[in-house]
């Protein structure tokens, strides 16, 4: 099985060291998203994905927006939605191409490498409350229906409400995994007061760097199986049923 991440930026899922838009082994600096990943890939599967090499690989985030934008039609793309998405298909419609195109990425590769390919994909919500909640759903939503629109089933949304530092001050804070909830409805500002990044920095006693973060999942100090947070969660519950089956469409081609 090989596993596929499509991230924002180092502090996420990682990067790609040789600024190419698709780095695998050592071409690939692994964010503590990954490192997460792993940890419950390797729960499910009994091996570390993260240490064998050609079982993993990054695509940068710019390689699928700057492909999507050269698909794109001229009037901006426009997605099918139903009645009450209406309104929001400019916004939603990033998310559903962002999936279809990683699912054509992960479709090549799982013919070339002759393998189940699960691929996941991370933006970070950055919701706050003056725009309201309902886009997290309705992000998600988009992705599932990006995949879908290329039969690419073992495609895993990762969307962190409001962001991922949420998840990690879950596992660091004083009272680990305890009543987390209220951390979704932080604001995904940095520049708020209350800076869920700042917050963490103030945990960790340091700046949450990738280096760090992705120490601590090491370290075994975030456990993916206590953190109870409804984005998480399902996050989480899609990513175990994509790789106990993940149905791969007999490493076939992308539906065009």
């Amino acid at each position: 099985m090989y596993l596929l991440f499509s991230g924002e930026g180092p502090s996420d899922l990682g990067s790609c060291v040789n600024q190419q838009p698709f780095a695998e082994g050592a071409d690939f600096s692994h964010g503590p998203l990954a490192q997460l990943c792993d940890q419950i890939f390797e729960r499910i599967l009994g091996y570390s994905t993260l240490e064998i090499d050609g079982s993993y690989g990054f695509l940068d985030e710019r390689a699928v927006v700057a492909s999507g934008n050269a698909n794109r039609p001229q009037k901006g793309l426009k997605v099918r939605r139903r009645d009450d998405d209406a309104g929001d298909d400019e916004e939603t419609g990033f998310f559903f191409s962002n999936a279809r195109l990683l699912a054509r990425f992960a479709l090549k590769l799982a013919a070339e490498k002759q393998t189940d390919v699960v691929a996941i994909l991370f933006r970070d919500d950055d919701a706050t409350q003056s725009v309201g909640r309902a886009t997290w759903d309705r992000k998600r939503r988009s992705m599932l229906d990006g995949f879908r629109r290329e039969g690419f089933t073992a495609g895993v949304p990762m969307i962190p409400k409001p962001k991922s530092e949420a998840w990690f001050l879950c596992a660091l804070r004083q009272q680990p995994y305890q009543h987390c909830e209220f951390l979704e409805d932080e604001s995904g500002n940095d520049n708020s007061p209350r800076s869920l990044k700042a917050l963490l920095e103030v945990i960790l006693g340091c700046p949450a760097t990738r280096e760090e973060l992705t120490e601590r999942v090491r370290a075994g100090e975030v456990d993916s199986d206590r953190i109870d947070m409804p984005s998480f969660v399902v996050f989480r519950t899609r990513f175990r049923a994509a790789l106990r089956s993940p149905t791969t469409p007999h490493w076939g081609q992308s539906h065009e």
